[in-house]
């Protein structure tokens, strides 16, 4: 997804969304429960905010591609 930055941009995003939708899920499940299979704990519920919002502040925030300049180089004497 490197090679273009809007495939760069939709993976920061996307990825950032999921990040945060773990976080949510590790707020709301009782971490001694069964339902804890992603075994998920405090310092992940961290984790998973602060590179949620990171990566989709990064890729809303990222400059689109501008197109090329592609005018002849020429030498001044």
């Amino acid at each position: 997804m490197a090679r273009a930055a809007s495939t760069a941009r939709t993976f920061l995003i996307g990825g950032g969304v999921i990040y945060l939708a773990l976080w949510v899920y590790g707020l709301v499940i009782d971490q001694d429960s069964g339902a804890n299979f992603v075994p998920l704990n405090n310092a992940d519920n961290w984790l998973h905010l602060v590179l949620g919002l990171a990566m989709t502040a990064l890729g809303i925030n990222a400059d689109p591609p501008r197109p090329a300049d592609h005018r002849p180089v020429t030498e001044e004497t």
